[in-house]
């Protein structure tokens, strides 16, 4: 939402007082009156028309959350399945039809709404056309810019069965990702006969190869072989704007690649730039630019206060609302919000160790009430085997035991790498506690984030770390339209290093 946006809806809230009132009920979640909910309904009408007049997307972003939250608040799914059809948001308003009783325009509408199913999922009407665009361009630089979990792997596929050139390079930049990939194109490449290569190391001058591959293996692959990339997909291409030794070395790659191939094509994935013309290395480029300004998920936003009371934060009129909660401290606030899938976000590795270790011996104690998960042979097999691969001092271990697991950078990458894997597949593993380590492009079907420490993380940091919180598929798979609002949670612990409202502003 531009600024001037975000200005008139600050001057409204600040001189109409019943404005006021109702959009802090409804950031609150407060009971409404039926005259209450109408008067909703209508500002959203207002907001959407002023929008087609206008074009200004933070309208449209407005009215949404309104109706939105409106549906979830009374169980009237109406007036969100006809903003949904009427712009394309299909995902939403098919399960709306799940659970609806259909008249004939509904029936229509449904059948209108199956041409944008993708295998089992469907995608908004945006996702689908920018997609299509994208695969259908003859542009060398591309970017397709979508918030998380948009189908970006979807496009990759997508792109590579259109246009099968013999070697392309999936640049990401993790090695977490790496595996996580491979998943994805497996089926992909076995059908197209490519072979898949992880490391730079297993390149035997195959005609047909996908590599996916860290920025510091694909520039060791084209020095030490007579090899150039055909396409490239830049994973999380954001990180090009950081001035890291990482991502200059990223930078270095497609100049170098660029300089063997003058035919190579690029195409930038991020949930996170404005302007894809960012992206040119020199004058004579062109970044074509495909985009998704518009996210169906709407962050909830609470601040836990270190001496125990709770703000809740709407965006829209950047304000704080403060809540009748109250807690003896942030461990039982954490209890009291736990989801399914949990994160508790760090800066630093000690602090993730320190809390792990104070985390367990207050579980031990019975100040905080965990159970033992003894009965869960997954569970007592991943942590027997953790036991035989980390120092007696990590308390990874014993937490295992209790569904909580930590990582970090400081531990080997194969740790890690299993860690967050059983986290993801085992169900009763609850809370992961990390850092940056997750920031990117990792698919750990969280639906609570506790951020404890947000020094250190810019703008694109905190949007991309909320954006792990509750990804489409896991959203639509189980027609739950509440986990549309995404539970945010920052913990002030009193740090005297940041101002955490500025950074939630």
């Amino acid at each position: 939402m531009d600024s001037g946006t975000k200005t008139i809806f600050t001057k409204i809230n600040n001189s109409d007082t019943y404005f006021s009132e109702i959009i802090e009920k409804v950031t609150k979640n407060f009971e409404i009156t039926s005259k209450e909910y109408s008067y909703i309904l209508s500002l959203s009408t207002l907001f959407y028309d002023e929008y087609l007049r206008k074009e200004k997307n933070g309208y449209l972003e407005f009215s949404y959350y309104l109706v939105l939250n409106y549906s979830i608040m009374t169980n009237d799914y109406n007036p969100l399945l006809m903003f949904s059809i009427n712009n394309g948001l299909y995902p939403i308003a098919k399960s709306i039809f799940s659970n609806y009783e259909m008249n004939i325009q509904d029936i229509l509408y449904n059948t209108e709404i199956d041409f944008y199913k993708k295998k089992n999922i469907y995608e908004l009407k945006k996702q689908y056309e920018t997609r299509k665009a994208l695969i259908e361009s003859t542009a060398q630089n591309r970017a397709y810019i979508a918030p998380t979990s948009y189908g970006k792997s979807t496009a990759i596929i997508e792109d590579i069965y259109s246009h099968q050139l013999p070697k392309i390079g999936i640049i990401v930049p993790k090695k977490a990702l790496i595996w996580q990939t491979f998943r994805n194109v497996k089926a992909m490449a076995k059908e197209l006969n490519y072979k898949v290569l992880l490391h730079d190391s297993d390149y035997s001058n195959e005609d047909k190869v996908i590599c996916i591959f860290t920025q510091e293996r694909a520039i060791r692959l084209i020095q030490d072989n007579a090899f150039s990339f055909d396409t490239l997909y830049i994973d999380e291409a954001h990180n090009l704007f950081e001035k890291d030794e990482r991502n200059i070395l990223l930078a270095r790659l497609i100049k170098l690649n660029k300089k063997l191939n003058s035919n190579q094509r690029i195409v930038y994935l991020s949930p996170l730039v404005k302007d894809a013309n960012n992206f040119i290395f020199s004058n004579n480029e062109i970044v074509e630019m495909q985009k998704i300004d518009f996210n169906i998920k709407e962050p909830v936003v609470k601040l836990f206060h270190h001496n125990g009371q709770v703000e809740v934060y709407n965006r829209f009129v950047d304000q704080y609302y403060k809540t009748n909660e109250i807690y003896s401290n942030y461990y039982d606030y954490i209890h009291a919000n736990l989801g399914e899938k949990n994160l508790l976000y760090f800066n630093k590795p000690k602090d993730i160790e320190e809390f792990a270790q104070n985390l367990l011996s207050d579980i031990k104690s019975e100040k905080i009430i965990i159970s033992e998960l003894t009965d869960n042979k997954e569970i007592i097999n991943f942590s027997s085997i953790i036991s035989k691969y980390v120092d007696k001092d990590y308390y990874l271990v014993e937490l295992i035991k209790y569904g909580i697991v930590y990582i970090h950078g400081k531990m080997p990458d194969l740790i890690k790498d299993y860690v967050i894997n059983k986290f993801i597949s085992i169900k009763e593993m609850k809370l992961l506690i990390s850092n940056s380590s997750v920031l990117e492009g990792m698919n750990l079907s969280l639906d609570t984030l506790f951020i404890f420490d947000a020094y250190g993380l810019q703008q694109n940091d905190l949007i991309n770390l909320c954006g792990r919180v509750n990804r489409l598929s896991d959203i639509f798979s189980n027609n739950d339209l509440s986990k549309l609002l995404c539970k945010i949670h920052f913990v002030d612990i009193g740090l005297k290093n940041i101002n955490i409202k500025n950074k939630i502003s």
